[in-house]
Parts: structure tokens; sequence; C-alpha cells
């Protein structure tokens, strides 16, 4: 049998330095005096959505790929790598709520969850420094709908969640217990409807990549959607709310918008040199480098031991192979199918010129 893998492009974080480096810690409510102006809010701000990239040594990305993908049918984690966190949530051992992977996870995301709430407390106590009201509710607009977008990880991955609207350190937050999955979709929900109703529909270039009242849209409709799903455990994110509908109407709405256009060729969407594409409602956008800066990520995808020419990343690693594409989730598509070829590898050409299975 075939061994099909997919290879997965990883998102790149970098940072810039300054010769003189300002201290006041942003993750402090009372954040040493910080916000002083619309800039640094503007910051704290960024600080939300660089969540997004590498931390604890994890990158969101992978986060998807091992708690969504691993646990379906599409993935397994075969390969030299086989003591990894993900083989023990792939085949859903009672181990779980030890591994490191998880703990990791979890801190991420309500890190970026705190991130959000630190710009809400700080909205609430200092706005006026901002200058321009409209400004400083698109801020408010911008940090609920990435508070909303990490809740909704959190409810999808782990059900009931202490919820937080405001900054609480470590030791306080011990003390919080898990809400009911219901109460955390009305926070999520509350959330993406303010978003909706601040958010500009489009910025310049200065700010593409911003949360856009579509993209909160788009968000609650995958809200709605996922609540909708059938109740299999008392505390798991589906509550069988059927609420289809309220999700057609969200996407009609961005459809019927005429601000976004499907692509004829299917390969076009992930080209690096058609970034921002018609197709796209909601993207990050990240300082471009070197090859390897954003971590092993794109490593784990590659076939074990393949030697990848002009692809160097931290360490030499070569592919591990650690999660592989299913035969099965392969052979549910026609082999007509346009999406074949730019989704899946199926072979490659070694140092010999010889064709190999992957």
């Amino acid at each position: 049998m075939k061994k099909i893998f997919l290879i997965i492009s990883s998102v790149f974080v970098f940072g810039s330095c300054e010769k003189e480096l300002d201290l006041a810690p942003i993750s402090d409510p009372g954040s040493n005096g910080f916000y002083r102006n619309a800039d640094d809010f503007k910051q704290a701000v960024n600080g939300i959505y660089a969540s997004f990239g590498v931390q604890n040594n994890i990158d969101y990305p992978s986060m998807y790929v091992v708690l969504d993908e691993s646990r379906s049918d599409n993935i397994y984690t075969p390969g030299q790598a086989g003591v990894r966190d993900w083989n023990a949530i792939n085949n859903f051992q009672n181990t779980i709520a030890t591994l490191g992977t998880i703990a990791n996870t979890w801190n991420v995301t309500f890190n970026a969850i705190m991130r959000a709430n630190t710009v809400l407390d700080q909205l609430k106590a200092n706005r006026g420094v901002i200058g321009d009201p409209a400004l400083a509710t698109r801020f408010e607009a911008e940090a609920k709908f990435l508070r909303a977008f990490f809740y909704f990880d959190l409810v999808k991955w782990f059900g009931k969640v202490p919820i937080f609207e405001t900054f609480v350190s470590p030791a306080e937050a011990l003390n919080v217990g898990r809400s009911p999955v219901e109460d955390v979709y009305g926070l999520i929900i509350s959330d993406l409807n303010f978003a909706i109703a601040n958010l500009p529909a489009e910025y310049g270039a200065a700010d593409k990549g911003r949360a856009t009242s579509y993209a909160a849209k788009g968000m609650l409709a995958r809200v709605y959607m996922t609540r909708s799903g059938p109740k299999l455990h008392p505390d798991g994110p589906c509550l069988g709310t059927n609420e289809y509908g309220l999700a057609l109407d969200l996407l009609n709405d961005i459809i019927q918008s005429n601000k976004f256009a499907m692509l004829n060729d299917y390969t076009a969407i992930f080209d690096y040199n058609n970034e921002g594409n018609s197709e796209i409602v909601f993207d990050l956008q990240f300082i471009g480098g070197g090859l390897g800066a954003g971590g092993y990520y794109p490593t784990e995808y590659y076939d074990e031991g393949w030697g990848r020419a002009n692809l160097t990343f931290p360490g030499g690693n070569p592919g591990d192979g650690s999660k592989r594409i299913s035969d099965d989730l392969l052979e549910s598509f026609d082999m007509t199918d346009l999406r074949i070829d730019p989704t899946f590898q199926i072979g490659y050409i070694d140092e010999n010129g010889i064709d190999v299975d992957a």
C-alpha cells in the first residue's frame, strides 16, 4: 500500500530589534503606563495576532493538525517519531491529559485570550488616550474577534473551559472552574456580533490582514454550524441547536457582498505569488524571511529520511513522516479530481533519478 503524505507550508514569524527596548509588559493589567497613545494600543492588538505564531515551542497551525485531523481518519501518525505526543492523541489513549502538547495548547491559547483581555481592560481604563473614538472601537472589536477565535478553538478541543473576560494572574486563574459549553458559546457569539457591528469591511494596504466584519461573519457562521452538530458527548462542542439557517444567512452576506470570488484554478489558492487572492476572507500577514525560521513544522510531513535540497531547517532534520495522510482520504477522491495533484504527493524522484513511492 502506498504511503501518502501531504506537504504543508509553515507560517514564519519574525521579530525586529530596536536599540532601545520599552520594558513595560503589555500582559500586566497595570502595564506600568504602557498604554499612553493609539500606537501603544495598536502594538498591543498586534500582540494578540502574534499569538498565531510560535509559542512554547509549538506553532499554532500544528495545533489544528494534531488536535483536529490527527483524531480523524484523514491523518495517522506512524514513522520514526512513534513516541511523540500526537501518537497518543491519534490513538485516543488515556494518557492525553498528561501530554506536553495538550498543556502547551492550553497555555498558548489562554495566553492569547489574556492578551485580548488586557487590551479590553485598558480600553475601559484609558480609552481617551487613543484620541479617535472610532479607532478605539475598532481596537475593541479586533480584540473581541480574536478572543472569540481562540475560545472557539478551545471549545472544539476541550469542550468545557474556564471563561475569562478580564485579565487575571495565573494564580487567580487556578481558582476558576470550567464553564458549561453553552456559556462559552454565549461569550463567543457576543464577541463576534460586536465585531460584525464595529469592524470595517476592508482596510488599506498598511492594515491588510486585520479582522474585518466579513471575517467575523464567516467565523460566526462556523460557530453556528459547529454548535448545530449532533450532541454526541455531554460536554462536547456540538449541541444540536439546528442553527444552520443562521449560518447560511451570514455566508450569503459574504457572497453577496461581491468582495470575494472563487478562483478557477484550485492550485492558485495556495500559490505564494497569489497571497490575498479573491477567495481569502481572513488571513494573517507575517514578515517573510529565511527558510526554517518558523520552526521544524514542515519536516513532519516529509517522508522519513527524505533529504531536501535547498530546504534547510533548524538542526538539519530530514523528514520524519510523523504525520501522514491516509489512503482512505486519497481514495475518497475521484482520481480525475483536479485537486489531487496539488494536494497529495504520492511519489518523488530520488538522487539517482528513480521514481519512489511516498
